[in-house]
């Protein structure tokens, strides 16, 4: 597990892997689930989630569907963490308050996450929300700025792009 929080990949597959082999459990199938998934197979992944019953794997099976663009699946898997993943689940699915919710519930100060609350923002028509949001996030990450003067979700808030 510590290998996987520092993205070690291959390593994380290597004790995950003999994990496995000693005792397939509800969290060995999960490990090696969120493992194959970080490796690109998404199909090989879900194989190794649907053999668990971890809230963790639900998530991780949320996490495919965000992929493969089934959002409401999406958030039906994800379920109640509260997450940036579970906010952008519920934008994806054409649902600004809910998503509004689990940015606000995650604790996440990230310049991703106020990148995200920029076009929740954006989405649901607040003005002041893009400017705030996208002031904090370029702030916090000015790689950002360009991106968002090319974002098309923030097309009708030109105003609020003055960083």
């Amino acid at each position: 597990v510590v290998y996987y929080m520092q993205n070690k990949v291959k390593d994380a597959e290597t004790q995950f892997s003999k994990a496995y082999g000693m005792s397939k459990t509800t969290e060995t199938s999960c490990n090696m689930g969120a493992v194959t998934r970080l490796k690109g197979d998404r199909k090989g992944a879900l194989k190794y989630l649907n053999d668990s019953s971890a809230a963790e794997a639900k998530y991780d099976n949320g996490l495919i569907s965000i992929q493969d663009g089934d959002y409401s699946s999406a958030v039906s898997n994800i379920g109640s963490f509260n997450t940036f993943t579970t906010a952008l689940a519920k934008l994806l699915n054409k649902d600004n308050g809910g998503a509004q919710s689990a940015i606000a519930a995650s604790n996440d100060s990230s310049a991703l996450a106020d990148y995200l609350r920029a076009v929740i923002a954006a989405r649901s028509n607040d003005a002041a929300g893009v400017a705030s949001n996208l002031k904090s996030a370029v702030q916090k990450d000015s790689s950002l700025k360009e991106k968002a003067l090319k974002d098309q979700e923030f097309r009708n808030f030109k105003d609020a792009l003055n960083f």
